[in-house]
């Protein structure tokens, strides 16, 4: 499957008269290309790398990860900054045909420029038509990534994991179909 368009969401008047209202209306665009960032897949070299976007993973849990037999870990540099990783994400292959996304992460400075979305696109390459699920868990008051997942055809399962995050927050579950 190839991700090559996006919906957006938005607001036009419908109606007449005093009953004039706003219905919301889906349209399908094509994304831009980002032509400064590349993706590969992960080696242990960029354990430290991987480490420094927070706190979550140190580095012995980046190499790790890179390192499980169902987890491919993907990396995105930007070639315009001699190739400094801008954005990492880990998937792991859940037999017979789910992808679960454990994390995505773009750092700051790299974010709204189609990293998240190509390194999306990178995982489902890399696993061709053997999936036709793609799952993951996001905070729910993390709504720039809400916006790209959904922008991307993701929904929600509405299923919510209490208490998820170690701060307390919530997570919410989301899914995109493929075809496999």
């Amino acid at each position: 499957m190839v991700i090559n368009h996006c919906i957006v969401r938005r607001a036009l008047p419908c109606g007449r008269g005093r009953s004039r209202r706003h219905c919301l209306v889906d349209d399908v665009r094509p994304m831009a290309a980002q032509p400064t960032a590349t993706a590969r897949e992960a080696t242990a070299e960029d354990a430290a790398a991987i480490a420094a976007f927070d706190g979550e993973y140190s580095v012995e849990k980046a190499r790790e990860e890179i390192e499980r037999g169902i987890s491919r870990v993907h990396v995105a540099q930007d070639v315009s900054a001699q190739n400094e990783i801008v954005g990492w994400l880990a998937a792991w292959h859940v037999p017979p045909h789910e992808l679960q996304i454990i994390q995505l992460t773009v750092s700051p400075a790299a974010r709204r420029r189609g990293v998240g979305s190509m390194l999306l696109q990178t995982a489902l390459d890399a696993h061709g038509s053997s999936v036709s699920q793609v799952v993951l868990e996001v905070r729910e008051d993390n709504v720039a990534a809400l916006r790209l997942y959904e922008k991307l055809g993701f929904a929600r399962l509405g299923t919510v994991r209490k208490n998820y995050y170690s701060d307390g927050t919530d997570a919410l579950c989301m899914i995109l179909t493929t075809k496999a």
